[in-house]
């Protein structure tokens, strides 16, 4: 498919971790399959197959997208953190799926609070990430070319800087909450 190979061509590393969270989606499913337990009234590997299909859209579209951008130290790091932190992520969600225990707001346990704090950094991490890969490059060579009005640019930085914000403060209300339920 030609799209596939696009994808590739444009960032070979994103596209072959997209490609795995896919193959993650569907031993996931098979693993509903094999696996009957039950958490919240669904089965415990419906989470991680639910975070791997769409983290797997999420760098095949980085993956299409980052070929847009210049080659440079920059654009080769937005990429290896995007990398780290989706493993990371996949990681944390689907062994807590195998431990049949909450991957999100679970503070029950030292080990539930530090592995939702570190999901809390990595997610933090990826839309800061994302913020400059899709915000910072693109709008400054947009903006210095003035094809796009002032306004909107104005609309856009203020919508990404509130993104980050948000990002912030769920990493700041993560950390808080193991640390002061926790203990």
């Amino acid at each position: 498919m030609p799209f596939i190979q696009t994808i590739f061509q444009r960032n070979f590393s994103l596209g072959v971790l997209g490609a795995g969270h896919f193959l993650a989606f569907v031993i996931f499913l098979a693993l509903m399959y094999l696996d009957n337990r039950v958490l919240m009234g669904v089965n415990v590997w419906l989470k991680p197959a639910k975070f791997a299909i769409s983290i797997g859209i999420f760098l095949w579209t980085m993956a299409w997208f980052v070929g847009y951008l210049a080659e440079n130290s920059t654009k080769t790091i937005a990429v290896w953190l995007m990398t780290i932190t989706m493993i990371i992520e996949m990681v944390c969600i689907a062994g807590q799926a195998g431990r049949g225990v909450l991957s999100h707001f679970n503070i029950q346990t030292p080990m539930d609070g530090a592995i939702f704090g570190i999901m809390g950094v990595a997610i933090g991490i990826t839309h800061y990430v994302l913020v400059q890969s899709t915000y910072v490059s693109p709008c400054m060579y947009v903006i210095h070319n003035c094809t796009v009005p002032v306004l909107f640019y104005l609309y856009v930085r203020y919508l990404c800087t509130q993104l980050v914000r948000v990002c912030m403060a769920y990493m700041y209300v993560s950390t808080c909450t193991y640390v002061f339920h926790v203990r």
